[in-house]
């Protein structure tokens, strides 16, 4: 092994290294040390690195070009500062099953959970970690998660989370791997595809960060572990695919401009349903385990979500996960001296595009601002991630933001969500070759590797689709008609924003 080149990842203690050292005498080599960014692979030996000192992307390209053997060090998983590093290291080891690396693994003891719920998983289609953790409060009432569209129970009917009937029997189908259409296809879809669902990304997250490690422990959750709570529609944007519920502008803008209203965007009628009661969550009961993910609208500028931090910091209740799903356009100092009392403070980003196709599908906002937001929490501590909806708008040109992350984030992970239909589908564009050529170009990004949600198996999913893929005419058609409604409305043209998309109208016969 001495003119061998040998990658060792492990956790960030200096624990990593003694082992690296203690590889390299038993095989007579050099321990080179960390392999960091500014650090360049030499003479053959020992190297060591970790997902904090090189993102995902980065190990694995190194590993396939520059190593003959991968190592990940068995230390124990509480010994690993978070549980997503050594789930992150574990993905790395499985993307590597196909390059030519010798890999050492397969015994360690701290991934046998992890081992045990990935292989559940593929034989299992239905089990899901969310009814074991969520209390996700939709309009009054509970429903698994974000992506259900089906109510488990009404809140003012919930004695016991934990025995609830209606919950108990959602757990136990699942457990018996009976599939659960009415609040499940969501993941189904994304599965069918080959893309990772949340049922798959979301519940291995939290079999590790819970050090759950068979069925019994699920039986030991009595509380929920998450909360998803939408206060209110307030809103400072109007994105084009998102829904008057979601932003009180959009719905303004709607109700003024009934033309408007589509399958995808119904009306929706403040009055009829109460937002979700930020209060239900037990703030007494939070520990560093739990996770409270707030949303709206903008929870930036809810006067709901300012409370609920400051009596939060009151309590001193300040250590468990708080993760805001914002656009990050603009910050105020209030807003950022209460976010700095909490220690996991997360931002969840949304941006739906390079530049102007950001700004056309997320009106009013500014790319270049909301970046220069990004950095300003990442600077504070906080930990940031990008929500990525691949769209009609900017999916011919999606390698622009792979592109732009890799150089200015190459640490934060992207999160995609995919709309498979309706007319803003990201799915339906009508020049298949743009696609694709976008899709080569996103694969050879190093964040194309980085754990996020969805994100390598979606960009898959994306140019498997275009490679046989036959422009939809009456599609393009129906969405020309509604886009030009809402540039008719805000006064605007898509030519001046995403003009790829704009000539796609010679395909209609249309100048």
């Amino acid at each position: 092994m001495s003119k061998a080149y040998v990658l060792v990842l492990g956790d960030t203690l200096e624990d990593t290294n003694d082992q690296a050292n203690e590889i390299a005498k038993q095989n007579n080599a050099i321990n080179y040390g960390l392999l960091s960014r500014n650090t360049p692979v030499g003479n053959p030996g020992i190297y060591h690195t970790t997902v904090i000192d090189l993102n995902s992307g980065e190990i694995i390209n190194l590993a396939k070009k520059q190593f003959d053997t991968v190592i990940m060090l068995d230390q124990p998983a509480d010994e690993w500062g978070h549980s997503k590093l050594l789930l992150s290291t574990y993905k790395i080891m499985i993307e590597l099953e196909n390059s030519d690396c010798e890999l050492v693994y397969k015994a360690n003891e701290n991934i046998k959970s992890i081992k045990f719920f990935t292989t559940l998983f593929q034989e299992n289609k239905s089990f899901c970690m969310y009814p074991w953790l969520t209390y996700n409060d939709e309009h009054g009432h509970l429903r698994l998660c974000a992506r259900d569209q089906a109510k488990v129970q009404d809140i003012d009917k919930l004695s016991d989370w934990r025995t609830d009937p209606e919950f108990t029997k959602i757990r136990e189908k699942m457990l018996q791997g009976q599939k659960l259409p009415e609040h499940c296809n969501y993941c189904y879809d994304y599965e069918e595809q080959g893309v990772i669902s949340y049922r798959q990304h979301d519940s291995m997250d939290y079999i590790a960060k819970l050090n759950i490690t068979s069925f019994e422990d699920l039986n030991k959750i009595e509380n929920p572990y998450y909360y998803e709570i939408r206060p209110s529609n307030k809103c400072n944007l109007m994105c084009r695919m998102c829904k008057p519920r979601y932003s009180h502008l959009l719905q303004r803008e709607f109700e003024a401009n009934k033309e408007l209203y589509t399958a995808e965007q119904e009306p929706y009628d403040n009055n009829e349903e109460p937002y979700s009661n930020i209060g239900k969550i037990k703030i007494d009961t939070l520990t560093d385990k739990h996770t409270v993910y707030l949303a709206g609208g903008e929870p930036t500028i809810m006067k709901e979500v300012y409370q609920f931090m400051e009596t939060c910091i009151a309590k001193n209740k300040t250590n468990f996960l708080l993760t805001l799903g914002t656009n990050a356009f603009k910050l105020n100092n209030r807003f950022l001296e209460l976010a700095s009392h909490f220690s996991q403070m997360h931002f969840s980003i949304s941006v739906d595009g390079y530049k102007k196709i950001n700004d056309y599908i997320r009106w009013n906002s500014d790319f270049d601002t909301i970046m220069g937001n990004a950095n300003v929490l990442k600077a504070r501590g906080h930990a940031i991630t990008f929500n990525h909806v691949p769209t009609i708008w900017g999916i011919h040109a999606e390698h622009l933001l792979f592109e732009y992350f890799d150089k200015h984030f190459p640490e934060e992970h992207i999160y995609l969500q995919f709309n498979r239909v309706g007319l803003t589908s990201a799915f339906c564009f009508p020049k298949p070759e743009l696609v694709i050529e976008s899709m080569e170009r996103c694969k050879q990004t190093n964040v194309y590797y980085s754990d996020g949600k969805s994100l390598k198996t979606g960009i898959d999913s994306v140019y498997d689709h275009y490679l046989n893929y036959t422009p939809d005419l009456d599609h393009l058609k129906k969405f020309f008609k509604w886009n030009d409604k809402m540039d008719q409305v805000r006064n605007i043209a898509l030519k001046d924003y995403i003009p790829e998309l704009a000539k796609c109208r010679s395909l209609l016969g249309e100048m």
